[in-house]
């Protein structure tokens, strides 16, 4: 009986160091499902814009994530001057990633708009809080309906007001101003209710526009309108950040359907991560160019004192689109409840 007894410790013994040498092992059989591929993702705007430092730390971590094996081929402004375009490439099938701003996507998933409600962030920290959430991923949950994988929010950026005509000091020096605005009857509203005259182009179009004197103004933050060469053209920049654009990271359903579990955790988790890197990156670098353009006097930043009264000016666009989309409310609230 003692002879037994000690078998059969033995046998227990060993199930439980090769129980434990599998978990050991486990990892190296998840490298082995992660197969080699390529992914090409493009965006807009050019190397070194805050697009491309996304989608460069989106290479990077999906690199060291995935061992080398799935590679990121960048696509900076040279595959389509339109994000419409580039999200219904990638709803076809034809592009495999997309990193677009929230404002040209509301033909796609109309909720998105409301995320560029005049003054609806606090600060950065705030703006992580709500799309990391529960908020955000409901959001990007219903991109599934147009048959596009939506992995993260990212980033588009604290919006100024750049323009050739004037300083802006105040909210009546906005009045009668000609501004590019994105597609959307969001941003159209906001201009509208602050006295601008808003005026839809594409993004390839901006440069293009100000230099012939179609519009007198855009509304992209210092670094993009830097990296571009607006600034070069429109001296005033009025540092007022009266609305965030936030960013979405599309991807095919073809490529999402082609990888397993594994591989869908990588590509998921660094655009995640790579997106909150963005918004930090992108508001320090952007405070730290305002700085040092004012001081080479390459720029005459203004910094409105009588925000308030923007903000009482808006209000209207508030209380319409409530109206039009009442499950907004609720969810605006919970934006503005969230610490």
């Amino acid at each position: 009986m003692k002879v037994k007894g000690i078998h059969s410790a033995l046998i227990i013994m060993f199930a439980i160091v090769t129980a434990s040498f599998s978990c050991l092992v486990a990892p190296a059989a998840s490298d082995a499902a992660v197969a080699a591929r390529t992914i090409k993702l493009a965006h807009v705007l050019p190397p070194d814009s805050n697009f491309d430092i996304g989608a460069q730390k989106f290479k990077e971590l999906v690199d060291k994530a995935s061992k080398g094996k799935i590679k990121v081929e960048i696509y900076a402004g040279d595959m389509t001057t339109d994000e419409v375009e580039a999200a219904e490439m990638v709803r076809s099938g034809n592009l495999d990633m997309a990193w677009t701003s929230t404002g040209s996507l509301s033909a796609f998933v109309k909720d998105v708009m409301l995320l560029d409600m005049p003054f609806l962030f606090r600060d950065t920290n705030h703006v992580n809080k709500v799309l990391m959430g529960p908020i955000g991923e409901k959001l990007l949950k219903q991109f599934d309906s147009s048959h596009i994988k939506a992995l993260a929010f990212a980033e588009d950026g604290w919006r100024e007001i750049t323009n050739n005509k004037r300083p802006i000091k105040t909210l009546a020096d906005m009045k009668g101003l000609k501004l590019r605005i994105m597609m959307n009857d969001m941003n159209a509203d906001m201009y509208k209710a602050l006295g601008a005259v808003p005026t839809p182009i594409p993004s390839g179009e901006i440069y293009s526009s100000i230099q012939t004197g179609l519009v007198s103004g855009q509304d992209n933050g210092v670094y993009v309108a830097n990296s571009v060469g607006y600034l070069a053209i429109q001296p005033y920049v009025c540092m007022i950040q009266h609305f965030y654009s936030s960013g979405v990271v599309l991807a095919s359903e073809k490529l999402w359907n082609g990888l397993n579990e594994e591989e869908r955790k990588i590509v998921k988790n660094a655009a995640v991560a790579a997106g909150k890197y963005q918004r930090e990156w992108f508001w320090n670098t952007e405070m730290e160019l305002t700085k040092k353009l004012e001081k080479e006097k390459k720029i005459t930043a203004t910094y409105p004192k009588d925000r308030n009264e923007w903000v009482k000016a808006v209000q209207p666009v508030y209380a319409n689109y409530f109206k039009k989309y009442p499950h907004w409310k609720p969810i605006v609230d919970q934006i503005n409840k969230t610490k």
